[in-house]
């Protein structure tokens, strides 16, 4: 396939990468005047959950790249690793040389699907999300490649070219973890992100959290929850889907001390290193202030939220 990237964030470099490794033609979109920034390459010091991969890898990525389109520039397939809040403004720009182009969107949501409906019809987008993560640790993108990935229908259908995104990413070792409705899945995910990246902004960090099992305890349980709550006024039931079900029915002692026992692992300790949280600092706030508000309109208790959303203020302030 050939392959329009926009960007080289974390998941756009890494799945570029894995791409290109598998033999497909990939090109990233870049900012005017980044191309120069990468032209000796990017250094990826993988950790790798595929079947049949060394575990480690040190490579470099010369990627394909271009500063602006043309509406000769014939593509697959473009896929969209973005902020959520930059998403529409990112399609109408893409959607206006390439207008006829299919999307695979790799993005969170919260707000639903009006504002990029008014871009695309649904026949020529489908949405999906990393389980791979990363960050950048000095001049070296550190990334953690996941064996899957998350896809799914939007309102029980899909357009039928998501076989061949299938058959993509199948070729690179990475298969599909299908959600029975992606987009509430989006929510849920969203909410559950929101909770934790609360706890995280209130004690300092994701590292601080998971080193203190009281913060966990009495602080990041609580946030979670109050999103599941602010979710379940929305009208979705987050008991129904499995990422939900352990803040609902498990004690908070319990979820702490799984939470605190992960931060040993390798796959988490690089997040510490060079992760989504310490370089999109901005974006990671969105994601609980988007839920607070959502909250608060509906009238939800969210007293753990409100404390967090006065620390974020005091930081900027």
């Amino acid at each position: 396939m050939r392959i329009l990237i926009v960007g080289l964030g974390v998941i756009g470099t890494g799945y570029g990468w894995a791409f290109g490794e598998a033999g497909h033609d990939v090109i990233h979109l870049l900012r005017p005047g980044r191309a120069a920034q990468v032209a000796d390459g990017v250094h990826i010091d993988l950790l790798d959950r595929r079947p049949g991969h060394a575990e480690t890898l040190q490579a470099i990525y010369r990627p394909a790249v271009v500063e602006a389109l043309t509406p000769d520039l014939r593509v697959d397939l473009v896929m969209v690793p973005v902020k959520h809040y930059q998403l529409a403004g990112t399609l109408r720009g893409l959607a206006a040389v390439l207008p006829d182009a299919r999307y695979l969107l790799f993005a969170a949501n919260w707000d639903g699907l009006d504002a990029v409906d008014a871009v695309l019809p649904r026949s020529q987008y489908a949405w999906g999300y990393s389980s791979s993560t990363g960050g950048h640790g000095g001049k070296k993108l550190v990334f953690n490649m996941s064996a899957d990935y998350r896809c799914g229908p939007i309102d029980g259908e899909e357009p039928s070219w998501v076989r061949d995104v299938v058959d993509l990413f199948a070729t690179t070792g990475v298969e599909p973890d299908r959600k029975s409705d992606m987009l509430e899945w989006l929510h849920v995910h969203f909410a559950i992100a929101a909770g934790m990246i609360g706890a995280a902004l209130y004690v300092g960090g994701h590292q601080r959290l998971l080193a203190d099992e009281t913060a966990l305890r009495d602080l990041m349980v609580p946030a979670v929850r109050e999103c599941l709550a602010v979710l379940a006024a929305r009208g979705v039931d987050p008991a129904a889907w499995p990422d939900a079900v352990p803040y609902l029915t498990q004690s908070a002692e319990a979820i702490a001390a799984a939470a605190h026992q992960s931060s040993g692992t390798a796959w988490v300790k690089r997040t510490f290193v060079a992760g989504h949280f310490s370089e999109n600092r901005d974006e990671m706030q969105r994601f609980t202030v988007d839920v607070l508000e959502t909250g608060e309109s509906l009238g939800v208790a969210m007293p753990v939220l409100r404390r967090v959303k006065e620390r974020i203020a005091g930081a900027a302030g």
